[in-house]
């Protein structure tokens, strides 16, 4: 395992703080941005806060990840958002911009909508964070994206599970309901490159009692028991996992946020030494669904 650092290569977690939730991004330049949640300090933070911390140089699809610049925080209206409950994190790249989406346990799924990830001063998103344009399906928990960039959430911890445009004002939750609805009770999840498992769709699914699972928007499959020996044998409990694209699928990594046990704060990891894909095709024949 490693750990995110920054250019003077001093660690980006930090261990007073629950740093969570890292989703990893590339951009069309070739550098990374690094999303997070925390409840770090910063000018006028309280409780949760998304941040963002651009790299310092491209990534070369060697599982060698450049340090960062500082993390810099996302507001509105030029302050903090400030959450009061732990947040649910999902992100694309378009170009050399990002969209971050977010979830708290009592508002609605919100997006910043494009920005860019490389600033020195906090990032503001304009007077406030906009709700996602799917009116209907914003109440839902959020859990991810598809490998299409459709939204993924869910009404309750036993479905239904959605699937939708969110940037649509059509939809009307249910909608084009999975019918896998163990992954409704997921903390969230993350699609695998396609081409390299040998079926159209794949996700990593973390759930709230620290297990990595391989699923898919129809099957529940299995425990990934290498990863969780890894987290035993490191005494940490998974707070979530996300598979990084890179530009060429030999660089694609896992990225993940631990604890030292349920309910305690976390730190952001990264598993260099074996791709999402990899994982998967242990516990999956290419081409298979998995099975419990």
């Amino acid at each position: 395992m490693a750990g995110f650092k920054l250019a003077n290569g001093s660690p980006i977690s930090d261990a007073v703080y629950d740093d969570y939730n890292p989703i990893l991004l590339q951009l069309s330049n070739g550098s990374l941005a690094l999303v997070f949640a925390s409840t770090r300090t910063c000018a006028g933070c309280s409780n949760h806060n998304i941040f963002v911390a651009s790299s310092i140089g491209t990534y070369n699809n060697d599982a060698k990840v450049p340090a960062f610049n500082a993390p810099q925080v996302i507001t509105a209206n030029a302050t903090p958002l400030n959450f009061s409950t732990r947040l649910r994190l999902a992100a694309a790249a378009s170009g050399n911009n990002i969209n971050v989406f977010v979830k708290d346990t009592v508002a609605i799924i919100s997006n910043t909508g494009l920005i860019s990830p490389v600033s020195a001063i906090p990032i503001n998103v304009g007077a406030s964070l906009p709700a996602i344009a799917a009116y209907n399906c914003y109440f839902g928990t959020m859990l991810g994206l598809d490998a299409t960039g459709l939204m993924i959430s869910t009404a309750g911890a036993s479905g239904p599970i959605s699937r939708y445009d969110s940037t649509s004002t059509i939809p009307f939750c249910p909608t084009n309901t999975l019918s896998n609805t163990a992954m409704a009770s997921a903390v969230n999840i993350s699609f695998v490159r396609s081409a390299d498992i040998g079926i159209s769709e794949g996700f990593l699914v973390t759930d709230s009692a620290g297990n990595l699972t391989a699923q898919t928007a129809t099957i529940k499959g299995p425990v990934m028991q290498l990863f969780m020996t890894t987290m035993t044998k490191n005494s940490l409990f998974l707070t979530s996992a996300t598979a990084f694209q890179a530009s060429q699928s030999a660089g694609d990594l896992i990225v993940f946020s631990a604890a030292a046990a349920s309910g305690q704060q976390s730190d952001m990891y990264i598993i260099t030494n074996r791709t999402p894909s990899a994982l998967w095709l242990k516990y999956t024949n290419f081409g298979a669904q998995p099975t419990p």
